[in-house]
This record gives C-alpha cells, sequence and structure tokens, in this order.
C-alpha cells in the first residue's frame, strides 16, 4: 500500500529541489504553490505538516514545481498577483506587477489631489495601476490603454474582479496619437518598456522567456516610448497636470535631461527602497 505524502514532507522536498534549480526563497514559492493548489493559506501548511495530500494533488504540485525549477514565473503557475493589496489575476498576456511598481502609485498620490480628476495609465497590462489608482480616486475617471488585446483582456477581467469595470475605460491603441484633443487630462502615468534591446540578455532567464518582451523593451535605445509619453504627456496634461513614469538606472539621467529641457516643471527623480533611480515625475509648465 503507498503511503500518502504529507504536507511538510513534501514542502521539504520541493524546497531542496528548488534550491537545487537556482530558485530565491524556495520554502516561501513551494508554500505559495502548494497553498494555491490545496486553497489553504501558507499559516494553514505551516500549522498541519501532518496532512496527507492525495495522490492527485501530489502529482499535481510535483509538476508545479517541476515548471518553477524550470523557470516559469510563480504568478504564472498560481494566475495571481497581489498588487496594492488587490488580489490581481495575470497570465503570460501581461508583465507581473513587481513591488517597486507601487512607487509610481505613491507618486502619484503624492502629487495629484483627490477630487473629479482624469487619470490616463499607458500601457496598462494587467491594470495595476490604474485599479490601484481608481481605489485611490473614487471619482477619478480613468483610462488604461495598451497596444495588446490580449493584455487589455486581463485589464478587464480585474476591473470585473474588484468591481470597477464601471470606472475604467480600456482603449486599445499603439500611441497617445489615437487620443484626440489637447489639455484635458490631470495624470499620465506609466510603467513603460524601458530595457535597452542589448541588455535584455542579462535580465534573469524566469523574465526574458517568459514575460512579454513589448512589455520590457521599446527598441535599441530603451527610451522609445518615453520619448513619445513626454511629447504627448505635452499635448494632453492640462497646465500643471502630472506626469509619472517608471524608469530604471540606466535611463535616469536621460529622461531627466529630456523633461528639464522641455516644457516641464518640478522634475524629480524618486528612489526605490534601494535607493535606485524608479519614477520620475514632472509639472506641465503653464501655457
Amino acid at each position: 500500500m503507498t503511503v500518502p505524502a504529507r504536507v511538510g514532507e513534501t514542502l521539504a522536498r520541493a524546497t531542496r529541489t528548488l534550491a537545487d534549480a537556482g530558485v530565491e526563497a524556495p520554502r516561501h514559492e513551494a508554500e505559495i504553490l502548494l497553498g494555491h493548489l490545496l486553497g489553504r493559506s501558507r499559516a494553514a501548511l505551516w500549522s498541519h505538516p501532518e496532512k496527507s495530500l492525495p495522490d492527485g494533488q501530489h502529482r499535481r504540485f510535483l509538476a508545479l514545481c517541476r515548471r518553477r525549477a524550470a523557470g516559469e514565473p510563480t504568478a504564472y503557475l498560481t494566475g495571481h498577483r497581489e498588487f496594492w493589496s488587490l488580489d490581481l489575476l495575470v497570465d503570460p498576456r501581461v508583465l507581473i506587477p513587481r513591488p517597486e511598481t507601487e512607487h509610481l502609485v505613491e507618486a502619484v498620490l503624492a502629487r495629484q489631489p483627490k477630487g473629479i480628476v482624469r487619470i490616463l495609465d499607458y500601457g496598462a497590462g494587467s491594470g495595476c495601476i490604474a485599479l490601484a489608482l481608481a481605489t485611490e480616486y473614487p471619482q477619478a475617471w480613468i483610462i488604461a490603454l495598451d497596444m495588446d488585446g490580449g493584455a487589455l483582456a486581463v485589464t478587464g477581467q480585474n476591473s470585473s474582479r474588484h468591481d470597477l469595470q464601471g470606472r475604467v475605460q480600456r482603449v486599445q491603441a499603439r500611441s497617445l496619437d489615437a487620443l484626440a484633443g489637447e489639455n484635458w487630462l490631470d495624470v499620465l502615468v506609466s510603467n513603460p518598456p524601458y530595457i535597452r534591446a542589448a541588455d535584455l540578455s542579462a535580465l534573469p532567464a524566469t523574465v526574458r522567456q517568459h514575460e512579454p518582451v513589448q512589455a520590457l523593451s521599446p527598441g535599441l535605445r530603451g527610451l522609445e516610448v518615453i520619448d513619445s509619453l513626454i511629447q504627448g504627456g505635452l499635448r494632453l496634461l492640462l497646465d500643471a497636470g502630472t506626469l509619472a513614469l517608471e524608469i530604471d538606472s540606466p535611463s535616469a539621467a536621460g529622461v531627466r535631461e529630456r523633461l528639464l529641457t522641455s516644457d516641464w516643471a518640478d522634475v524629480a527623480i524618486l528612489p526605490d527602497l534601494a535607493g535606485m533611480p524608479r519614477v520620475v515625475v514632472a509639472r506641465r509648465r503653464r501655457r
């Protein structure tokens, strides 16, 4: 008779498998995968390591661990990632939301007063930024723009999941040129692709092999999309409207120079928790 696998023993073996594959925090990731499969919290797993696993669930868990050991991101395996306390659906059509992107939401909150505001999230992906801001600005009108219809479908799923579908309008377009008019927007926010094409090979394999490349790199310079947002923002934003962009260290100086030599004021580079440049903010100069 086959002895049923137990939670504690199974997690220990999975942790060794993930550690041997070079996965960071292997115990944490093993617990996330098993908790997802069983519908239990990590605390419940800790509390009852003696619980047995049905053979089918045990096999499915081992399959998930093999996929994670091969480099597939945990968020794609579970289909979930938390951002700004929102449980978001994610899949390979969208970039996985990162904790450092929450600094972008914080930057908008620090500069844009509450009230009836119009916000555009360029490159919406999962909708993490648009939905986070929708929760913080209950009177806001928010546009989530993305070039990819599949990504916008995920935005729509997450909007419905959090009952925000009536607050967030989805627009499929490659650039801001698709939006008509001038001087009507309060906030332009984006986590744009900013990695130079030549630097993609330096990314962890779990990122470069699984996440959508169009959400990571815009081309050779890494500034192609950022340049278009800086120029498009001058047309769309109201006087003193807010521009907030996620950046990385290599792009920080170039982005700051572009803003300082154009019609932008109050330009600031904001660091992440590691002290690295992460967000640039500016205001549209008064005409």
